[in-house]
């Protein structure tokens, strides 16, 4: 659309060049400029992703990550758990925050003194942890999630208008960019967790009753939702609340009202809790659940043999998402 006729070539002073030459340097650029768009659009797509799964810990300096060795132990061990990779199955993912992280917990509990809050803060935003860091830290971590939650919000706007998705379902179709919008979804879950925390603890949840941009869920496999469907289950009643809410980017950019007495309303209608569903409020922290080893996993099935996991993945096994449940029956 910007290329240039003989006589504003002439005006930009390049009219010397040929129109053969002037049209072959420009598609070269138009690839060019195209090529850049993708790199940045991944660049944000891998901060989008890092931050959904460990929070902040990414844009920890070192020196303030290092300060402390029981701080820096329990973040990067928080951190490592929620970077693993998701498991097939139909039931609840495993959480991070496991019986090895509350003892590592434990430690920073016994020292406050000499705990890096303000790092943990980062990762584990309870109204314990919080109740330890600073007005000045707390509003400026309330910046930068805040930033990030419109950032996110631009990603999932960008692909819901590539191709539009079942809202009623959120069973995955063709056309669906499942990897951005579930990457995105991850991180406006991870943001707004912390977004809510840091509200509350400034006092400032009165924020809430004006502006309360809803949950955003996960694009869902086919073989997933048959899965669910098969085992006696069905959609998750949070599917229906998200259906019926305002779409968080044009929530946070004043197109669309969403109070928090709309919020409370929609769940009533559908049978869900909104201060237990995070729905209006902080969640409670989070109790420790039991270690388990980080299983072999083949494109999200668990196998318990290393060696025949190495095998598989080496063969490419059970590479199509349609062949997962098969997978799963076959291990």
């Amino acid at each position: 659309m910007d290329r240039l006729n003989r006589a504003e070539r002439a005006e930009a002073g390049i009219g010397e060049i040929s129109k053969r030459q002037y049209n072959k340097r420009f598609r070269l650029l138009r690839r060019m400029e195209a090529k850049l768009a993708r790199v940045v659009h991944e660049q944000r797509r891998r901060a989008v992703t890092m931050t959904g799964k460990g929070a902040f810990a990414h844009t920890l300096p070192y020196d303030l990550f290092a300060a402390d060795p029981d701080t820096a132990a329990f973040v990067a061990y928080l951190t490592a758990r929620a970077h693993m990779r998701s498991v097939f199955t139909n039931g609840r993912q495993r959480r991070p925050y496991d019986e090895v992280a509350d003892a590592l917990f434990q430690r920073l509990r016994a020292e406050p003194g000499r705990t890096n809050w303000y790092a943990v803060a980062h990762v584990h935003p309870t109204a314990e942890v919080l109740g330890h860091v600073s007005d000045a830290d707390l509003a400026r971590l309330l910046v930068r999630w805040n930033r990030f939650l419109r950032e996110v919000a631009e990603l999932l706007e960008d692909a819901w208008n590539r191709c539009r998705l079942e809202r009623h379902t959120m069973i995955v179709r063709s056309g669906n960019d499942s990897s951005t919008w579930n990457q995105a979804a991850q991180a406006w879950s991870t943001a707004r967790a912390h977004w809510f925390a840091l509200l509350t603890e400034l006092g400032e949840e009165r924020i809430l009753d004006r502006v309360c941009p809803g949950k955003v869920p996960r694009l869902m496999a086919a073989d997933v939702a048959y899965w669910h469907r098969r085992s006696g289950g069905g959609l998750h009643p949070d599917t229906f609340v998200w259906a019926e809410l305002p779409l968080p980017w044009e929530v946070l950019r004043g197109e669309a009202e969403c109070p928090r007495s709309l919020v409370e309303e929609v769940c009533a209608r559908h049978g869900v809790d909104p201060v237990a569903g995070g729905w209006t409020a902080q969640r409670p922290a989070p109790q420790a659940v039991r270690f388990s080893r980080t299983p072999e996993l083949v494109h999200g099935v668990a196998v318990g043999d290393p060696l025949m996991a190495s095998a598989l993945r080496s063969a490419g096994v059970f590479s199509g998402k349609g062949k997962r449940a098969a997978a799963q029956e076959w291990l």
